[in-house]
């Protein structure tokens, strides 16, 4: 076999996998996450148009996105399914897109492979074309940026080009909001390349004033009360995510970026050594404009992430990890064959990601990835409750799921109450519990705990002390409980 075909049937092995991978999840997968339900609960009881304002309980997302996932859903129903449509078609999308990026850009098949491979069997691109979440399609629309973006000269375009180059700025961060950054990036090149050029400048406010206008009217009516809302909701949530100067918070954001973008690979320092090495090369790689478009974008990234603008990490991160594979790849693609320190960038890279393995794959299931099961617990709950002596109580945060679960079951009634606790402490926790109505028959519907703010264990400490005639039933699947109590 020649080495050619043998790279193309690799490259469709590779792609087989993802597909296969992001499918086998997609109709394995049964439940929405609360933070999901949280977000198809907003969209039940709002008009198309109001998709374009805030959405309310703690949740953000771009207008475009949940506009077009809520006409889906008005047509064939607001089910899991459904509304992972949207994300599964940008996880396999960009699986396409992203081969395409990789092969233009780099020199050797070698180094397209191991980028297609890692974007198709990652972690977090698998998950999230399988969750009701913008974050697959903000990695869609990040690899389109960079793709196209990265090759234009303002300077070149006409007046319909120059047209469509703004609708396109204007309607991109409605679809994903991080491609603020890549149409940023664009405009600094732009500006650095034909700063004395007056046309080319005239080009650049031309473009940027209606941008500009566009982008003021999002943030007043649509951003800033959202995140006004998440503030209220959850304070300082995403304030890990945002850049220092001190070591610490350097290494934060890039070890958890790093551990996150790969995981469950842990050996984090051999990608960050990749990671330093592949910036060095890009930034003196004068032949692709790609390489300093790329650095362009990452500077934009952190700096709003300096200066608190937007957090940098995790999931609101995951935009950016096609920029990242390209880096930790650069390495093995600048260096002859026959040199050593070929072999040493692709000892690295193998070190980084020998944890993508067969148990790996194995892992990659409904059981292993989501700990929840809101949906058995709540027909149970229906089978089970009697309307006439009955209460249900549910912690905040298994509310959402109670809602979204309830309604999709049928299962009604008045009688529900989440937790009324002002702190996630022990005593606070312990008190309510001890001041629920005596002789009163409770369901605790408890689907998931705060991580940060953990209060099952004080529920589980708070029955233990119950005589064991007062459980009247309990079933515990996964992380979650469903407990009938005669208090």
């Amino acid at each position: 076999m020649s080495k050619t075909k043998f790279y193309y049937l690799s490259i469709a092995i590779i792609f087989l996998l993802g597909i296969f991978l992001r499918l086998k999840l997609y109709f394995t997968c049964s439940v929405f996450e609360d933070d999901e339900c949280r977000l198809a609960i907003t969209m039940l009881d709002k008009n198309l148009w109001q998709m374009f304002l805030p959405l309310g309980d703690a949740q953000s997302a771009p207008p475009l996105f949940v506009f077009f996932s809520k006409i889906l859903a008005n047509i064939c129903g607001y089910s899991e399914k459904v509304l992972w449509i949207i994300p599964l078609f940008a996880g396999l999308a960009g699986m396409f897109c992203f081969y395409k990026l990789a092969e233009e850009y780099f020199e050797k098949k070698i180094s397209v492979a191991v980028c297609l491979f890692i974007f198709a069997v990652n972690f977090k691109l698998v998950q999230y074309a399988s969750i009701f979440k913008q974050y697959s399609t903000d990695v869609l629309v990040g690899i389109l940026c960079l793709y196209y973006l990265s090759r234009i000269d303002i300077n070149n375009l006409n007046k319909k080009q120059l047209a469509i180059l703004i609708l396109m700025m204007i309607l991109m961060p409605f679809v994903s909001l991080p491609s603020i950054f890549f149409i940023g990036g664009m405009l600094i090149i732009n500006f650095v390349k034909n700063y004395r050029n007056k046309k080319a400048l005239a080009k650049i406010f031309i473009t940027l004033l209606p941008f500009g206008l566009a982008m003021i009217l999002y943030y007043v009516f649509n951003l800033l009360p959202s995140k006004a809302n998440l503030d209220a909701a959850f304070p300082n949530y995403w304030d890990e995510g945002f850049l220092t100067a001190s070591y610490e918070g350097v290494m934060r954001i890039l070890g958890g970026n790093i551990k996150y973008y790969l995981a469950p690979n842990i050996m984090s320092l051999f990608t960050l050594i990749l990671l330093i090495w592949g910036v060095v090369l890009m930034f003196k790689d004068k032949n692709k404009p790609l390489s300093h478009y790329i650095l362009t974008v990452y500077a934009l990234i952190l700096l709003a992430s300096a200066l608190q603008l937007y957090p940098y990490c995790l999931r609101v991160g995951l935009y950016a990890i096609s920029m990242f594979i390209l880096i930790i790849i650069k390495p093995l693609d600048s260096y002859e064959i026959k040199k050593p320190i070929f072999y040493l960038a692709l000892l690295l890279v193998f070190a980084s990601l020998f944890k993508y393995n067969f148990a790996y794959f194995k892992s990659l299931n409904e059981n292993e990835l989501y700990r929840y099961s809101p949906k058995k617990l709540m027909i149970e709950l229906k089978e089970r409750f009697n309307p006439k002596t009955d209460v249900v109580i549910c912690n905040s945060a298994s509310t959402a799921s109670y809602i979204y679960y309830s309604s999709k079951y049928d299962f009604r009634t008045e009688n529900v109450y989440e937790m009324d606790i002002s702190s996630n402490t022990r005593e606070l926790t312990l008190n309510y519990l001890n001041n629920l109505k005596s002789g009163q028959k409770i369901w605790l519907y408890l689907i998931k705990d705060y991580k940060k703010s953990k209060i099952f264990p004080y529920i589980q400490e708070w029955l233990n002390a119950k005589k064991s005639e007062n459980i009247l039933y309990s079933i515990r699947e996964k992380d979650s409980a469903l407990i009938y109590i005669q208090n």
